[in-house]
């Protein structure tokens, strides 16, 4: 039987696997030249008002819940000819809730705004929704004043901190609370990603991974958390958040006292719980990919009142395995380095589980060394897709450069029917002006079996 997939997750490996490094990946003939998609085929579209800077979206039911990347002031961005000459309007700044009950016409049917939304200097980043307890949530905080047209400020003119939405009514959420990531040491740090994670043994227990990347001098201050895991399960029924775990990892990387060997960007970006919750899978900037033990987290084994360090639970020896150029990215070399842009995400759906950590070590080329538990640190180091490793991964798979895309349905659908829900904005476009229709907008496809990759 075929359905919408309305509680959808995505993940999109843009990883080839050729025989060479990852900083060698190229784009697949006819990659990015407008028709020459392969197994897609376009359902509906609806251009958001033109907008430009989506951000995050979140679904429950038929309806989809919209972010903003800039925010709701009338700033032209650096290199848009109106600037100091004109105001810059930012059409619609809020969040914008669409109807896709009928996917080939997905339809604007609301906005949440001001106070909460489309506010001046701050951009609704990141959304995810708890469908079983009708809750959306959205991270909100200072926009950049260089590539997402904000005005110049800080964290104190425009602050941050994640809200909830009650969504009975999915059309009008109803506002329920803010939380501000508070560190154990009292210090409110600034959230940068987040992944919601349901325990799958107790579906009325919800955490939320934050990331809160802070580089630069004292980034290596272990007090400071790179990390913070926060209990929202109270928060349905107006309780409030609670956080339970945080870790900093900066003070293990070598010579991280001097940041400049970082470029003065080591700090974790995201990073993805496995989907028992025991293993956290680190991005880290500049720093690689590593991962993490997040058992006790999970297990629920904090005692209450507590805040558990995770400092000492990396199960991955520092240095991590890194790419490319390594800690360093001079002007964005062609060879790629460790940015580490977004950790990998799986969900149960057909053995997905069990998959899990499969796929984080085949789409990095590692093997099982990828964790260790001695408590000893080791000097080893591997850079990812070393070729002897990597012939012995896929030896006589008869593999091709590929890219992988895995999708978790929350239906129970026999027959694998799957439409995908993207956001698109113009690539590169640092200034918001009027663009043509469809510039920056909702795009629903359907994805065709593919062939035998």
């Amino acid at each position: 039987m075929k359905r919408l997939v309305v509680g959808l997750s995505l993940l999109v490996l843009a990883l080839a696997l050729p025989l060479v490094a990852l900083g060698d990946v190229t784009v697949g003939s006819g990659g990015g030249t407008p028709g020459t998609s392969l197994n897609f085929t376009l359902v509906g579209t609806n251009p958001l008002f033109s907008r430009g800077m989506n951000a995050a979206l979140a679904v429950y039911d038929h309806y989809v819940y919209i972010g903003n990347r800039t925010d709701g002031s009338d700033t032209c961005g650096i290199g848009d000819p109106r600037r100091g000459v004109v105001p810059c309007p930012h059409p619609h700044p809020g969040i914008l809730i669409a109807d896709i009950a009928d996917p080939t016409n997905p339809t604007v049917v609301g906005e949440i705004g001001s106070p909460y939304a489309g506010q001046v200097g701050i951009t609704t980043r990141e959304l995810r929704v708890w469908p079983q307890k009708k809750l959306l949530m959205v991270m909100t905080f200072r926009c950049s004043s260089v590539i997402h047209a904000c005005p110049l400020g800080n964290d104190t003119t425009f602050p941050f901190d994640i809200k909830f939405f009650d969504l009975t009514d999915p059309v009008h959420p109803a506002f329920i609370s803010s939380y501000v990531p508070t560190s154990v040491a009292g210090q409110q740090v600034k959230p940068h990603e987040m992944f919601l994670w349901v325990d799958p043994k107790n579906p009325d227990r919800a955490l939320l991974w934050l990331s809160t990347p802070f580089s630069g001098t004292h980034s290596d201050n272990s007090a400071r958390p790179q990390l913070m895991v926060v209990d929202i399960s109270a928060v349905p029924s107006g309780g409030a958040a609670r956080e339970v775990a945080e870790g900093n990892w900066n003070q293990f990387f070598p010579g991280s006292a001097n940041q400049a060997n970082y470029d003065f960007d080591l700090a974790l970006h995201s990073m993805t719980p496995s989907f028992d919750g025991t293993r956290t899978y680190l991005a880290y900037l500049r720093g690689g990919f590593g991962v993490l033990d997040t058992s006790k987290v999970a297990n629920d084994q904090v005692p209450a009142g507590t805040v558990e360090s995770l400092n000492d639970n990396l199960l991955t020896p520092v240095p991590f395995p890194t790419w490319g150029t390594g800690p360093h990215c001079d002007g964005h070399t062609a060879a790629g380095c460790a940015a580490a842009g977004s950790a990998i995400r799986a969900y149960d759906r057909r053995g997905l589980r069990q998959l899990h950590d499969a796929v984080v070590r085949l789409a990095l080329g590692l093997g099982s060394p990828l964790e260790h538990r001695s408590a000893a640190q080791t000097t080893h180091h591997r850079p990812i897709q070393a070729a002897p490793e990597h012939e012995r991964l896929h030896a006589g798979a008869r593999r091709k450069r590929v890219q992988l895309v895995l999708v978790a349905q929350p239906d129970r659908a026999e027959e694998l029917d799957l439409r995908f829900l993207a956001l698109r904005r113009r690539a590169g476009d640092r200034r918001l002006r009027p663009g043509q229709p469809g510039a920056g907008g909702l795009v629903l496809t359907h994805a065709a079996g593919g062939g035998g990759e």
